[in-house]
This record gives C-alpha cells, sequence and structure tokens, in this order.
C-alpha cells in the first residue's frame, strides 16, 4: 500500500497526463479547458524557514512555492518531478479547480509548467480562470459555452435587456425545431464574475450529436447576431437545472406558450406571435389592428404618433400601443402627457371602430404605474405575454383574431 502510495505522489494520474499530452499536441482552447478541469496540478510546499512562499486563499496548506503577490503569478506544473526540477521541493497537490478559483478569487494569473525563468506553456488570467472553474470553455470565436456539465449557479439576469433583444433570441432558439423553450439567464462564475447564457431545454428524444448540433447552431446564430462583440453562452438544460431556470430564467420562447392564454386555434387556421420591434412601427396586421410599437428607445416619438393619426383618420380600426420595458426610461412627464392625450382624444371620438388597446412591459414599479395611469383615461392594458410576445394573431378562412396573452393590467375589463 505504501509502494502504492509512494507511486502516486511520483507519477501524475491519468486526467493529468491527458492534459499534458493535450498541451504537447498544441490541441484547441476547448479540449485544453476540459482535460485541465478534471486535471491535478503540483506546486511545492515550502521548506522549513523558506520565506519565499506565500499562503494560498482556499487551500489547507500554509506556504505554497510558486506564488509571486508582486507580479500577482502562481506557476503550477503538470507533474511532481516538474517541481522537484524547478525547486528541489517536494510536490503539493492541488486540483485544478481549487486553482483556478482560488487564481479567481485572488486576483492571480496561474501559469502551467516551464522552466523558471522561460515562458509558461500556458497562462490563465483570472477573469479566464473563474469562467473555466465554472465549467465554460471557448467557443474558439472569442466567447465561452457551457458544455453538457454546467458547475455554476444560475440566478435571473441582474440587468434588463432590451425587449427586441429578446424577441430576437426567441425567434434564434425557435428556428430550432428540437429546441423546447429558451430562457435567459446569468451564470455566477464567481463573486465578482457574471456571464449572461442563453439556456435551451430539448427533446428528451434526441441524440447527443443532435442535440451539439443545435447548439452550435444556435451558437452560430447569436455570432452573426452579436456582430463581433462576446454573444450569450448556450447551454442544455440538464434535469436538475430544470427548477432554477424556469424559475428565475427570462422567458425567450416556449415552444407551447399558448397554453393557458384563453385562446383557441380553430382547425385550418394560421397562429403567429406578434413580438416587439427592433425599431419603431406602425403596421397594419393580418387580423386588420394597427399596431404602435414605440420601439426600445422613442426614437422618432413625435413621427410614430403622427403616422398612427393619419392612418387611423383613413381606415378607422383597432389599434394597439406597444411600450417596451427599455422605452419606459425615456417615457418623460411630457411625452407621456402627449401620448394619454392621444388616447383621450381618440376616445372622444366615440367611433366604435376605433377599439384601443395597450400592451406596457410589467416588470417595473415604473411600468405598472404607467398601466393604471393609461388605464385611467379608459384604455385597457395588458403585460407582455409569457414568451413576451406582444400579442397571438389567428387567421383563417373564417376568422381573424388578434389577442392580447399577457395578463391584464389596468383600464376598462376586457370583454368575456
Amino acid at each position: 500500500m505504501k509502494l502504492f502510495a509512494r507511486l502516486l505522489r511520483r507519477h501524475p494520474p491519468p486526467e493529468t497526463r491527458a492534459l499534458r499530452a493535450l498541451l504537447d499536441q498544441r490541441a484547441d482552447e476547448a479540449a485544453v479547458a476540459e482535460a485541465l478541469r478534471r486535471a491535478t496540478l503540483y506546486t511545492g510546499r515550502a521548506g522549513r524557514g523558506d520565506l519565499s512562499g506565500h499562503p494560498v486563499p482556499g487551500l489547507p496548506e500554509g506556504l505554497i512555492r510558486g506564488l509571486d503577490p508582486a507580479g500577482r503569478t502562481w506557476r503550477l506544473f503538470t507533474a511532481p518531478a516538474l517541481v522537484r526540477s524547478a525547486w528541489r521541493a517536494r510536490p503539493l497537490p492541488v486540483t485544478a479547480l481549487d486553482a483556478l478559483r482560488c487564481a479567481a478569487g485572488a486576483g492571480f494569473t496561474v501559469e502551467l509548467d516551464g522552466e523558471p525563468d522561460g515562458p509558461p506553456r500556458l497562462s490563465i488570467e483570472p477573469g479566464r480562470a473563474g469562467k473555466l472553474a465554472a465549467g465554460l470553455v471557448p467557443d474558439g470565436r472569442g466567447g465561452w459555452r457551457v458544455p453538457s456539465r454546467l458547475a455554476c449557479a444560475v440566478d435571473a439576469p441582474t440587468r434588463p435587456c432590451p425587449d427586441g433583444l429578446c424577441a430576437a433570441l426567441g425567434l434564434i432558439a425557435r428556428r430550432e425545431p428540437g429546441v423546447a423553450s429558451a430562457h435567459l439567464v446569468e451564470l455566477s462564475l464567481s463573486p465578482l464574475d457574471r456571464a449572461i447564457a442563453v439556456a435551451l431545454t430539448i427533446g428528451a428524444d434526441l441524440e447527443p450529436g443532435a442535440r451539439r448540433g443545435i447548439v452550435q447552431r444556435v451558437e452560430g446564430h447569436l455570432a452573426t447576431l452579436f456582430r463581433g462583440l462576446p454573444p450569450p453562452t448556450v447551454f442544455i438544460v440538464t434535469a436538475d437545472q430544470r427548477s432554477a431556470v424556469f424559475d428565475r430564467g427570462l422567458p425567450l420562447f416556449v415552444r407551447d406558450g399558448l397554453g393557458g392564454t384563453g385562446i383557441e386555434v380553430p382547425d385550418g387556421h394560421r397562429v403567429g406571435l406578434v413580438l416587439p420591434s427592433a425599431r419603431p412601427t406602425v403596421i397594419a396586421l393580418d387580423t386588420g389592428s394597427l399596431l404602435v410599437d414605440f420601439g426600445p428607445d422613442l426614437e422618432g416619438f413625435d413621427d410614430v404618433l403622427r403616422d398612427a393619426r393619419a392612418r387611423l383618420g383613413r381606415a378607422p380600426g383597432p389599434v394597439v400601443w406597444v411600450i417596451q420595458r427599455t422605452a419606459l426610461a425615456r417615457l418623460d412627464p411630457d411625452r407621456e402627457a402627449i401620448l394619454c392625450a392621444m388616447f383621450e382624444a381618440i376616445r372622444a371620438l366615440g367611433n366604435p371602430l376605433v377599439e384601443q388597446r395597450a400592451v406596457v412591459s410589467a416588470e417595473t414599479s415604473a411600468g405598472r404605474a404607467l398601466a393604471e395611469r393609461i388605464g385611467a383615461v379608459g384604455v385597457p392594458v395588458h403585460a407582455l405575454g409569457s414568451t413576451r410576445e406582444v400579442a397571438v394573431e389567428i387567421t383563417g378562412p373564417e376568422v381573424g383574431l388578434l389577442g392580447l396573452p399577457g395578463r391584464f393590467l389596468a383600464g376598462p375589463e376586457p370583454a368575456e
């Protein structure tokens, strides 16, 4: 038994040898990252009276050789023999995950292998160390992706995402028939590092190759959408992650999203989701309603109102006014007064053809307060739907219906 223990101390385990082989082969970053997470690394335990070692946060041993607080670096090795060669010190094994977490938390750069005065074979900055420790791997395009095993906390997004961007992300997920739902979440990588991610639920009957293909295609579409900026990470939700994702994530797309809306779809009819627009829009929908979406930032507010008023004058009909979440911050008192005056003026005409409804993003107290003020002038107000849709449009040979599936917020009670 003692002989076996001595052999383990002298030779690295198979996982570490696999990492060394990948470094020798100059393998791609993703393969090295996955092997690194499973490896054991080695540092040198400082000898008695040796003042060159320093404490390593999170490790039970006292003083460790190779940690340089002045240069903010920590040199580690992939074999015990390298420790003896570099420092003539007794090797101390450190799991790579512990090393990465310590480096991320203390702000140290990990340098792997190499001569004491030469360049390291692999250098990992603190920000990368946190992502690698959390389970992310480089995607080869400057961003990160989550492999099948996720080892970090799933939280609700701390920053609001523009509704137009949510709609674009939802459309990307909807293009894949195997995707059942998509949620926007934040991954807590370290106390100071968080990453936005798109969490996908996939049909259980799909083969592993098909699952990887879905993730790769969604990643490619996101890379195109973000045009050189780091796109969100994409990962497939496992059974133990499902509760956290559905409870904390922001819904982008749910394939059975019509469930619970109270809208029935007759046979032979087409269903379409009306999503928030990425720019100011005044369009006539197939159902005959006029959609007035002020866009994510109220750009051209006066022009949108003028266009909507002109269209309603030429062809009176139902109208839906849409105020997105990110537009709320730009809706100052003057613009709000103009908008409510428009609602009141149209209502005062008494034209039964012009039925006004509004959709307001209600995630914030400002949105809910605005809904109450709009409702006070006699316009029914709804929130966005469960998949952030404005409305559900049903068209066919016998009926055209535009439903607002979001919860009712204020104004006259909707007709049954």
